[in-house]
């Protein structure tokens, strides 16, 4: 999914107007329209700060499987040992 449409489908389901995202992370309405619409590309930081003020969150999924979370990675690394 390209990310500027899971940004303006997290921000819709949370509620929120661009300048209310905007004021939530500290950018400008304006930054916000220019990532929902493609124009600028987030970094990937910025990006999932901004799921994450929706009340979403980044993943990844490779080959259709997602990939573990820090904590699940640490939650088996100290059943390891």
């Amino acid at each position: 999914m390209e990310a500027g449409l899971a940004l303006r489908e997290a921000r819709i389901r949370a509620g929120l107007s661009q300048t209310e995202l905007a004021r939530l992370v500290g950018t400008s309405q304006a930054a916000i329209s220019a990532y929902e619409n493609g124009a600028k590309q987030p970094s990937v930081a910025t990006f999932s700060r901004l799921l994450a003020a929706t009340g979403s969150r980044l993943t990844v999924e490779r080959d259709g499987r997602r990939e573990p979370t820090v904590s699940q990675l640490e939650h088996s690394s100290d059943r390891a040992r």
